[in-house]
């Protein structure tokens, strides 16, 4: 038990290190202020595509972030009532996270939703996290209301 102890509090700081290294959800990963006007009026840049990643709100635990990847690349974390948006090159694109992952063909001028759900035990411990493309008509109004929340 005295090695588990020891062990943990030298592997601690290193799990810490690496989840601050990777950009927060709530920051929107936008390069310009052109693709950070996209993601609030949703109309991508030109020529480019629009994706956003999101999760909706639970009321039993509000830390359940996760890394999310585009094409083996970290995006940034995404916990309950947060999105991330990321501009797309057209062409065939990957989204993943621990779990789960989706692949979508974008094309310029569209936007792609990303509705990543975790499911939890009735502890509040995370059993799994699903990501799965939604419409904008079901994915537009989350978002627009996760916007005012921040």
């Amino acid at each position: 038990m005295k090695k588990i102890r020891l062990i943990f509090l030298f592997v601690s700081p290193l799990l810490v290190a690496a989840c601050a290294s990777t950009p927060s959800a709530s920051s929107i990963t936008a390069q310009t202020n052109e693709s950070q006007l996209a993601s609030n009026s949703f109309k991508p840049e030109a020529g480019m595509a629009g994706l956003y990643i999101y999760e909706e709100g639970s009321l039993i635990r509000a830390d359940n972030s996760h890394r999310v990847s585009l094409d083996g690349q970290a995006l940034g974390m995404v916990s309950s009532s947060s999105f991330v948006y990321s501009v797309l090159t057209p062409g065939q694109h990957t989204i993943s996270c621990e779990t789960s992952q989706v692949t979508i063909t974008a094309q310029a001028g569209q936007n792609y939703f990303v509705r990543q759900k975790t499911k939890l035990d009735p502890s509040g411990q995370i059993l799994s996290t699903t990501l799965s493309i939604v419409s904008s008509s079901v994915a537009i109004p989350m978002i627009k209301e996760l916007q005012t929340e921040e």
